[in-house]
């Protein structure tokens, strides 16, 4: 016990017999104020990392699984058309509406704690309209290309329609996802 004699003596005895961290921690709060669960945190976190994978990650592997298979059954032109149709589609959704997820589910927490959900449904309606409209553009855009390429003007109805799946396919779980927050 010789060591722990001096200056330091009465804070290492204290950590010593004051028991855990949480416990310690907790006698310094201010009354009524309690410190959070953290097996609460941890299904908090892996129900949201549940949902996700299964919004995000599942048509992902679907297409990863299906690549093998394509390349088989298609021909070169065959395959290539589909490259093409992917690309566009990407582009198309990253252009008109990606934005829109990000701002659902940073936006929502706020207006909902303000009680303001019919604003929220304004701004909401407002932000589809602009994608919808930049859609529009979008797809004017791959008509003129498609006067000139006969592959462009051919994916053409199922890259528009793709996009606008996707724009509400992001728009229902972004709702959700902002809800579960």
């Amino acid at each position: 016990m010789s060591e722990f004699r001096g200056k330091n003596y009465p804070r290492i005895h204290s950590l010593v017999t004051a028991g855990t961290l949480r416990e310690r921690l907790a006698e310094r709060l201010p009354q009524g104020v309690e410190l959070p669960r953290y097996r609460d945190g941890a299904a908090r976190v892996l129900r949201h990392w549940l949902f996700y994978l299964f919004t995000r990650g599942v048509p992902a592997a679907t297409g990863l699984v299906i690549l093998p298979f394509l390349t088989r059954s298609l021909t070169v032109a065959q395959f290539g058309v589909l490259a093409l149709a992917q690309t566009l589609i990407s582009l198309g959704w990253t252009v008109t509406g990606s934005w829109l997820g990000a701002a659902i589910v940073r936006e929502w927490s706020g207006h909902a704690a303000r009680e303001e959900i019919p604003r929220f449904a304004r701004v909401l309606a407002r932000g589809f309209r602009w994608a919808v409209f930049t859609l529009i553009a979008f797809v004017a855009a791959i008509a003129a290309f498609g006067a000139v390429d006969h592959a462009m003007r051919a994916v053409m109805p199922f890259v528009a329609l793709s996009c606008l799946g996707q724009l509400l396919q992001n728009i229902a779980v972004s709702l959700l996802a902002a809800r579960l927050r």
